[in-house]
């Protein structure tokens, strides 16, 4: 160490202008210190920061004065008590910016070996200068530069509930020490070097506009109200739709387009202004129609049942009665009449829709196969009903000409010719004749 003393001593103390970067931060005791910046990152948001909240300080020192050849030799953060030290997290030390082999390091405690009167005793945590890397930077000296930059970072969280109280001070304050105070030179010269304050209470009487979040709605759905979806939002706030235009924070899907609403709680002394955003995504919704009806003969050709529902949208299946699988023809001659269903699938949030066409079948008439009677002019009377295969009962009979006739054909009173028997069909059936 005699060398590095002797080196120290040819290096005579330089005094540099002095330049504070301060961006308001606060009171300064520069010591040899004679640039510097401060970063919070985020800053204080008008002076506050909320409960769990993780900033990132850094420190860049970037002018060194030497007094009595005294170096850069340690670093340290105080940080307020509204400040988690559970949390703290150091930045990666700074490299090696001086001629000398040291490292920079973190450092639970360093106590300086100087016999200065500037010697501060046990400091740390913090970051400090191991000039021969024995691990012990209070028997060493600083590192040998005035230009820097040296920058040294550490991470760290507000108090988390419910040891976070409103108010609570949430300052940082820096240190800068050169190695006659803790490190082993001896001839004092800096003095004191509180670089600057980050001034900052935890926030708590500040308004709270909630959280972000997202909002599936069905294009046909009732009017949502937004505000539940914010979580723990303060009331009183202002909500505006896509475009800036005011909103009263319930969504219609049948009056309002979709996209970003946004709630605002105004800054107020001390506070500054809040807003959270509801994201609006409306889908549109499936349409299977109105119910229909089918009323249909028993003889009947296939009849598409799609046809029976007003307003439909293709792309569903259908179902039979029962939900049987169905094709959506109805034939008469396969089918059974009945409820058959019709199911578009929705995409959600959307819901499937239905819609039934009901079938109703009627049976159609049968007037039987047309026969013939051959009778000679004297023969007994005969009833005709007989001659007509598979015909059904009740029906009714007319002679040629379309005159009234009962059925029976008698050769002493009718003349021969066409007789023609009808069966009233129920709609949508037609009446059937046979001959």
């Amino acid at each position: 160490m005699g060398l590095l003393h002797l080196h120290r001593q040819a290096a005579g103390p330089r005094i540099l202008p002095l330049l504070l970067l301060l961006a308001s931060f606060g009171k300064v005791q520069a010591g040899c210190t004679t640039a510097f910046t401060v970063t919070a990152t985020p800053p204080p948001a008008g002076g506050f920061y909320s409960c769990g909240q993780t900033v990132t300080f850094c420190l860049t020192v970037s002018g060194w004065g030497v007094v009595n050849n005294n170096w850069l030799h340690g670093v340290v953060a105080d940080f307020g008590p509204g400040w988690d030290m559970s949390t703290l997290v150091p930045g990666t030390p700074p490299a090696t910016v001086g001629t000398s082999g040291g490292t920079w390091g973190w450092y639970p405690s360093v106590n300086g070996t100087s016999t200065s009167p500037d010697n501060t005793g046990a400091q740390g945590p913090g970051f400090f200068f191991d000039l021969d890397n024995n691990g012990n930077p209070g028997n060493n000296f600083g590192d040998y530069s005035t230009t820097g930059p040296w920058t040294f970072c550490w991470t760290i969280s507000v108090l988390s509930p419910p040891a976070c109280t409103p108010g609570t001070d949430v300052s940082v304050t820096f240190s800068v020490f050169s190695d006659s105070q803790t490190g082993s030179w001896g001839s004092g010269g800096c003095g004191s070097a509180t670089l600057t304050t980050v001034p900052a209470q935890i926030g708590g009487g500040c308004p709270n506009a909630g959280n972000d979040n997202t909002l599936n709605i069905c294009g046909n759905a009732p009017p949502a109200a937004l505000f539940p979806l914010l979580g723990a939002a303060a009331t009183g706030g202002t909500w505006t739709g896509p475009g800036g235009i005011a909103s009263t924070g319930t969504y219609n899907p049948a009056v309002q387009l979709p996209g970003a609403y946004v709630y605002t709680i105004a800054a107020s002394p001390g506070c500054p202004a809040d807003q959270a955003v509801i994201t609006v995504n409306e889908q549109t919704p499936v349409n299977a129609g109105a119910d229909g009806t089918l009323s249909i003969c028993s003889s009947s050709p296939p009849a598409n049942l799609f046809g029976s529902l007003a307003g439909a949208m293709g792309g569903g299946i259908w179902t039979g009665p029962g939900g049987a699988p169905f094709n959506g023809s109805y034939d008469p001659a396969a089918q059974a009449s009945g409820v058959y269903t019709y199911t578009v699938a929705g995409t959600a949030p959307c819901p499937n829709d239905q819609a039934t066409v009901t079938v109703t079948e009627q049976l159609a008439p049968n007037a039987g196969t047309d026969g013939t009677l051959a009778i000679c002019s004297n023969g007994a009377a005969t009833a005709l009903f007989p001659l007509l295969a598979g015909s059904t009962a009740g029906g009714t009979w007319t002679g040629p000409g379309g005159t009234p006739f009962n059925g029976t054909y008698d050769p002493a009173a009718q003349a021969s010719g066409i007789y023609t028997y009808t069966v009233t069909g129920t709609a949508p059936c037609p009446n059937d004749q046979a001959i």
